[in-house]
């Protein structure tokens, strides 16, 4: 009895200690769960802001590389258009002055391709240059703005007509005379036509709001 008796107090300190370890070991486990998520939300955040950034920057580069094509389409229309100006008012040999159109058409339809492929991210064309040096001692003059895609439109669409009025005049000196040398050019000029009303017709017509407030000075 004795030896029981004094085993009793020795037993409440051994499950005194067991008991304060067990807490112990419990209160460190949910210290590390809680730091383990404070980490793992940590890192989750920060890869996201990482993934954010990365769009970001990769729209930005997008932008910039849209506007440096209109950029380049700005300056092709306005040389395309000083070279309308020059035929309309120099004129020439029938033949030669078709093989401009066609060149020119060609070239038109290009850059007419060029800017429809990048319209829907890329916003508007800029400004094009109030006159483009066509030649050392010629500078002609075009239009002072063509801000936005229904500008661009009735810009393509005004040059258009002017190189469609060409190539029927050519035909009908060339025809008088029975001559037919240059027919290839002029149906060459029939196919960039085509091509140009149909990459006009892939570009997205603006908002309402956004095409009432284009507004473009053409060119008679």
């Amino acid at each position: 009895m004795d030896a029981i008796s004094n085993a009793t107090p020795l037993v409440a300190v051994i499950n005194s200690l067991t008991g304060s370890a067990s807490t112990s070991t419990a209160g460190n486990n949910r210290s590390s769960q809680a730091t383990t998520g404070t980490d793992q939300s940590a890192v989750s955040g920060n890869w996201l802001t990482s993934a954010q950034q990365a769009a970001n920057q990769l729209d930005s580069s997008r932008e910039t590389m849209n506007q440096m094509q209109n950029n380049l389409v700005e300056e092709k229309i306005a040389l395309i258009k000083a070279q309308i100006r020059i035929l309309e008012t120099t004129g020439g040999d029938p033949r030669i002055v078709a093989h401009q159109i066609a060149q020119l058409s060609r070239e038109l339809a290009m850059a007419v391709s060029e800017y429809s492929s990048g319209s829907g991210s890329a916003g508007s064309l800029g400004s094009v240059p109030a006159t483009v040096t066509a030649s050392p001692s010629q500078t002609v003059a075009t239009t002072g703005s063509s801000t936005g895609i229904q500008g661009f439109r009735q810009e393509v669409q005004s040059m258009t007509v002017q190189l469609k009025a060409l190539a029927e005049q050519q035909k009908q000196r060339l025809h008088k005379s029975r001559d037919h040398s240059a027919d290839q050019y002029l149906d060459q000029a029939n196919s960039s036509f085509t091509a140009i009303e149909s990459s006009l017709a892939r570009i997205p017509s603006p908002p309402l709001s956004a095409a009432s407030s284009d507004s473009v000075d053409l060119l008679a």
